[in-house]
């Protein structure tokens, strides 16, 4: 037997805040049957509600941007570089490396390539470009490979190594 959902029924529960698939799984019927009935009555969707207002995704990121503040200090880094800059530095300190080895050196899929240094919090930044502006990865084009793709590389510049106080043991020369 098929179920059948009534519009009484469907304008309760629309008006108690259920969603299209919360009415489709009390019914017993599909999502789209929902929807479409839902249409039918000239009603506009709910729309999932968190119970604390949002409140909850305000904390943990103000809680990830504490943990990422109190990571660049700890290398004599500014306090705004986020945790994974900070971990691009550090690997960069052992010697240059492409934009892939710096994604395998940091735990990343280098697969992903340049998308895994997209900042998730602030679209069309790149954290890798962010530590170029700020004068602490210099980038060096190296042309070849396959079809003769660029693939540069990265490394530390002076003023990064006088921040992290790592003087000469990033290059070796140190003893």
């Amino acid at each position: 037997m098929r179920a059948v959902l009534r519009a009484a029924d469907l304008r309760a529960w629309h008006a108690a805040g259920l969603t299209d698939r919360a009415v489709a799984r009390r019914a017993g019927v599909s999502v789209q049957a929902v929807f479409q009935r839902r249409k039918a009555l000239g009603l506009p969707p709910n729309r999932a509600r968190r119970g604390d207002g949002g409140a909850g995704l305000r904390a943990r990121q103000a809680g990830r941007v504490a943990a990422d503040r109190a990571v660049g200090p700890r290398y004599g880094l500014p306090p705004d570089l986020r945790a994974r800059q900070v971990a691009a530095l550090v690997a960069l300190a052992a010697g240059p490396r492409t934009a892939a080895g710096l994604l395998a050196a940091t735990g990343r899929d280098p697969r992903r390539g340049y998308a895994g240094w997209q900042c998730p919090a602030v679209p069309g930044r790149n954290l890798l470009a962010d530590l170029a502006r700020r004068g602490l990865v210099a980038r060096v084009p190296r042309y070849g490979g396959a079809a003769g793709q660029a693939a540069g590389l990265y490394l530390l510049t002076p003023a990064a190594m006088d921040m992290m106080s790592l003087g000469g043991r990033g290059d070796g020369d140190a003893g």
